[in-house]
């Protein structure tokens, strides 16, 4: 009986060994599991402390029982303040869960699908700025099955947010200068088809936008003689990228043609495959017609300055030296009123030859004949032929040359540089009726001047600028009156010659004192 009652203790002492093993297995099994808990627990501690996003744990009822601190940087507060508040208190400022439509609350998203849900967010922090988040937010949930909290992760998109802003800022301006510019605007695709055209460009063509877009090509719209033009200039801007100031004809929807001008260049993506082109249409039309009308108005000039020289100044000699020829040869018969009246007429004649030789030359320089024919001499001696012509004229005035001693040798029109100073004496004579008149070299930082100094009249500060516009006469009407004879011609003449030398003309005047007015010229070579 002792014997069996031991068995029975010894087999139940193993079998509690056998439990306090299990148990003990069983304990190190869960000390190795806490372990494996803490050091997890550690380890996602760390990632979210260390990533760049803002991770929360939310309860149920939307408060954060835990942050990292990012999403305590992002609220605006230390990351102490920051656990026990609610979640739509911290980041809207408001006093219960976010239901407007544009900030749909994605806590409660997850709440009710049980699933993950997904939200862009303006959040306001606690110092009021602004940040425009996206958020993600995971529900957790207990072993029933249970949502017990969700992980709440926001990653600050403002930059972003401000960048797309600012892009489609910029694509509203650019979309609305292309489509309101003054001149036409187009886009090609790679097959040449238009896939954009804005309203300046339709209005000039006559279409609407459907008749156009994705439907024609630019060798559907301009005029068919033209259309191997456009293959050639395709080429070229498939070679260059770009093409400038080309010349078409285009025909409008309702039949019309208009002349435009086109400039386009080419896109190309990364690999150098096109993508598009643009081009840009401007309306020449009435720039045509302006060019067609000012070559027959020059072709209208020309046969005017043919009229002058062959049909008004060969009669007019003739006309002269017959009056002359009459004055001389009947002196004693004529009566002082007739002889007068003659006199009359040989003046009137010479000066319609003056002004005939006066336009005939200036639309000889605007033309470019004979432009110069320069030689290599002292100005002084062209200064001095004017002189010794013109002084026998002088009967009311001084009239004295002040010639530099010596000068610079110069490459001039030695004709050109006597009619320009000629003209200028001219000028002087006629508006000065008392007093002194000086034609004056001299040779000043390196520029040659030729001046002439009179002491009549004067001249409006005013009227300056008018002084080089032919026909155009300046002064007060009593000073015209006195000197009819003139036709506005001489100084603008003189502002020709000095530029075809590369020269200026100065001008310097007071009124009732004189005036000054000065050719010069570079000094050295001037080209021929």
């Amino acid at each position: 009986m002792r014997n069996q009652k031991t068995a029975e203790l010894q087999a139940e002492a193993a079998a509690l060994r056998r439990q306090l093993a299990e148990l003990e297995r069983k304990h190190q099994l869960c000390e190795e599991d806490q372990a494996l808990l803490r050091d997890s627990t550690h380890l996602l501690r760390a990632v979210a402390e260390g990533i760049a996003e803002g991770v929360l744990l939310i309860d149920r009822n939307f408060k954060i029982i835990w942050a990292n601190p990012v999403a305590a940087a992002e609220a605006g507060v230390p990351l102490t303040e920051l656990l026990g508040r609610y979640c739509y208190a911290t980041t809207h400022h408001l006093s219960e869960p976010c239901s407007s439509p544009d900030d749909r609350c994605p806590v409660q998203a997850a709440l009710s699908r049980g699933e993950p849900a997904s939200a862009t967010h303006r959040h306001i922090d606690l110092q009021g700025n602004e940040h425009y988040v996206e958020i993600k937010v995971y529900p957790l949930r207990e072993e029933t099955g249970e949502i017990a909290r969700f992980v709440h992760v926001s990653r600050d998109i403002t930059e972003r947010m401000r960048m797309e802003a600012a892009l489609r800022r910029s694509e509203e301006y650019f979309r609305d200068f292309f489509m309101h510019a003054a001149v036409g605007f187009h886009i090609f695709g790679p097959d040449r088809v238009i896939i954009d055209i804005n309203e300046a460009e339709l209005q000039m063509l006559g279409y609407a936008r459907e008749e156009i877009v994705g439907k024609k090509m630019w060798p559907d719209l301009i005029v068919p003689e033209q259309r191997a033009q456009f293959e050639a200039h395709w080429q070229q801007i498939l070679r260059h990228g770009v093409v400038h100031n080309l010349e078409y004809t285009v025909a409008t929807r309702q039949g019309a043609r208009v002349e435009v001008l086109l400039n386009a260049s080419a896109r190309y993506d990364e690999q150098g495959r096109l993508i598009n082109t643009r081009g840009s249409v401007v309306d020449i039309t009435a720039r045509r017609q302006a060019e067609k009308k000012m070559q027959e108005a020059i072709a209208l000039k020309a046969q005017l300055n043919a009229f002058i020289s062959h049909e008004l100044r060969t009669p007019l000699t003739a006309l002269r030296e017959g009056i002359a020829l009459v004055i001389e040869e009947s002196a004693t018969v004529l009566s002082p009123e007739q002889k007068e009246f003659l006199l009359i007429a040989v003046k009137n004649a010479d000066r319609l030859q003056r002004l005939a030789h006066e336009v005939l030359s200036l639309q000889k320089i605007h033309r470019g004949e004979n432009l110069l024919s320069a030689q290599q001499a002292n100005i002084n001696e062209a200064v001095r032929e004017v002189y010794t012509v013109m002084v026998p004229l002088a009967t009311r005035v001084n009239f004295v040359l002040d010639l530099a001693e010596s000068l610079p040798l110069l490459s001039f029109d030695h004709d050109r540089i006597v009619e320009a100073v000629t003209n200028l004496v001219n000028n002087a004579f006629k508006f000065t009726e008392t007093g002194r008149i000086t034609l004056r070299t001299r040779c000043r930082e390196q520029m040659i001047r030729i001046s002439v100094q009179d002491t009549g009249c004067g001249i409006a500060a005013e009227d300056l600028d008018a002084l080089f516009i032919p026909f155009k006469r300046v002064g007060s009407a009593s000073v015209r009156r006195k000197n009819p004879q003139g036709a506005g011609l001489g100084l603008s003449i003189v502002k020709e010659i000095a530029q075809l030398h590369r020269g200026t003309v100065e001008v310097e005047s007071l009124p009732g004192q004189g005036t000054t007015v000065t050719l010069v010229l570079p000094a050295g070579a001037s080209e021929s």
